[in-house]
């Protein structure tokens, strides 16, 4: 006679079978729903650490917005060909790059359209200390001040750049200390005097002289990094750009210095914008894109801050995260 099961033991296997796939049930569902959540956590510090990221850029950029602003609007470049002497032309034409983009404190602007956005910040750092013309042709500066090593500046021809005929020009200099107690670089005055020409950029083997209308000399300042070519310069444009089709945000960093060997750089910053505002605020208490202020009549000078929004939607999940923040503009305006 065969030896079976007994009612009590079956009913024993069944219930080990099933608190046994109870516990693989809850571990499965468990594992499930917290690689959900370590999903979830890893989007939301993808979008929170590159908003943050872009945010610092903007933030650390309009910081110097203004800065050097009545240098830049009106600001000419030298005209040539390279290893023709002959073809330099110190004031050859407008440097649109910089002129065209200074709507807003003679140092931002906006474009805006239904494919894109575009925030352009532009600026130029000088040394506080700048030359003046002597009436025998050299140069002195205006005050007791630090002056370090310099080869670009911008000149200008009459002081106030309100005066009837006012422009600047962006130029490379051949800077020669003639006379004067004090040591360049470093703590120069009125004593000191300067031998200054202008290096002809078709050869920069050969100089030319400045005019009687180069009255005033702003050397370009120099921060001290000295490892990367475009960090030492001062004079520069952010782009921000929002593609809204592709949903993208990227940076875009001008260097007008014109004997750099590579002016643009480019930087990704964001995917799966989107949308991506910038708005004013202006006194006494209003707020509005800035875009729509730049079509219409407005006074300017009332605009404190700037107000940015980035909304950031997930590729994975049907979720959002909107980011904003004000940065202020009243130190350099």
């Amino acid at each position: 006679m065969k030896k079976g099961f007994t009612f009590v033991e079956l009913l024993v296997s069944l219930i080990i079978i099933g608190l046994t796939f109870q516990i693989v049930v809850s571990v499965v569902f468990n594992s499930v729903e917290s690689y959900k959540l370590s999903r979830v956590n890893m989007q939301n510090l993808y979008a929170e650490s590159y908003v943050t990221l872009l945010y610092d850029i903007l933030e650390n950029e309009l910081r110097y917005a203004g800065s050097g602003g009545e240098l830049l609007k009106n600001l000419y470049l030298p005209k040539y060909t390279i290893d023709d002497e002959e073809s330099y032309m110190p004031k050859g034409g407008k440097y649109t790059e910089v002129t065209d983009v200074l709507w807003l404190a003679d140092s931002i602007d906006i474009n805006e359209d239904s494919t894109s956005l575009v925030l352009y910040i532009t600026y130029v750092v000088t040394y506080k200390n700048f030359f003046v013309r002597n009436t025998d042709g050299t140069y002195s500066p205006l005050y007791k001040g630090y002056v370090g090593n310099f080869g670009w500046t911008i000149i200008k021809n009459k002081l106030s750049s309100s005066a009837e005929g006012y422009f600047t020009r962006f130029a490379k200099l051949k800077v020669e200390k003639i006379s004067g107690p004090d040591e360049f670089p470093g703590e120069i005055g009125p004593e000191d005097t300067f031998k200054i020409d202008e290096i002809n950029l078709a050869n920069q083997l050969k100089t030319l002289p400045l005019s009687d209308e180069d009255k005033y000399i702003y050397p370009l300042s120099k921060n001290s990094i000295d490892s990367v070519e475009y960090a030492t310069s001062l004079f520069r444009q952010t782009k921000v750009v929002f593609e809204k089709e592709m949903g993208k945000i990227y940076i875009e960093r001008f260097f007008p210095v014109l004997d750099l060997s590579q002016k643009h750089y480019r930087q990704d910053i964001l995917e799966n914008v989107k949308d991506f505002e910038v708005y004013a605020l202006y006194y006494p208490n209003g707020e509005k894109k800035l875009s729509e202020i730049k079509n219409m009549s407005f006074d300017l000078s009332s605009i404190y801050a700037l107000k940015f929004a980035v909304t950031w939607r997930s590729p994975w999940d049907d979720f959002e995260i909107k980011k904003t923040r004000i940065i202020t503009l009243i130190p350099n305006l």
